[in-house]
């Protein structure tokens, strides 16, 4: 009789981790599945530091901003602070501070992401480079993206903006994305904005 060997499968996909609530979401953050999936809205009671690499697939629902804190980083939605991370199909609005920031990395990227009703910046990106593309910015009281070197950083950032993204102010006129100390050339936008002059906010 012959003997029949099977051969173990290879390269099989990893199955994503499905999180319903902010303890889920920082028990994913420190496993090791490279894909993180939302299965519900929640709202966060603290920033959330995203410190691995990992695509976060919001699948189109809301995670709502913590309060602003006394410390800096305090109030914050999520802080990336690791290379390659991606977000997608994810709204963060409300934060005491700022929505999504990006913090000293490469590449980072935020695809079909909304940013809305921050308290400061819907999207900070520090000394890091980052590509966005269909990007929504609402209402939130500083603008949309604030790109500049972080505090204490060298390293000059680079936004790329690949595709449609959108903004809006209903009440004061804020911008799209912003420059306060630096250089026009750390966003590359292919044309989809006027670069104007104006007053750094503060």
């Amino acid at each position: 009789v012959g003997l029949l060997f099977a051969v173990a499968p290879t390269g099989q996909a990893q199955a994503a981790a499905v999180v319903n609530n902010e303890t889920e979401l920082r028990a994913a953050l420190a496993g090791s599945e490279t894909t993180i999936e939302l299965g519900a809205s929640f709202t966060l009671a603290a920033t959330v530091d995203v410190n691995r690499s990992v695509a976060i697939d919001g699948k189109d629902f809301t995670i709502t901003g913590p309060a602003k804190g006394t410390e800096a980083w305090e109030g914050h939605g999520l802080v990336v602070t690791a290379n390659n991370v991606s977000i997608s199909n994810l709204t963060i609005t409300g934060s005491g501070r700022s929505n999504l920031v990006f913090y000293n990395v490469t590449g980072g990227s935020a695809t079909y992401v909304i940013l809305s009703n921050a308290a400061h910046a819907g999207m900070i990106v520090n000394s890091s480079t980052v590509t966005i593309s269909n990007v929504t910015t609402t209402n939130n009281a500083w603008g949309g993206i604030n790109v500049d070197k972080g505090s204490g950083l060298d390293t000059e950032p680079q936004l790329t903006v690949s595709n449609v993204t959108t903004h809006t102010s209903p009440g004061a006129i804020t911008p799209a994305i912003w420059v306060d100390k630096g250089n026009a050339a750390w966003v590359s936008a292919d044309g989809l904005y006027t670069v104007v002059p104006g007053t750094p906010l503060v």
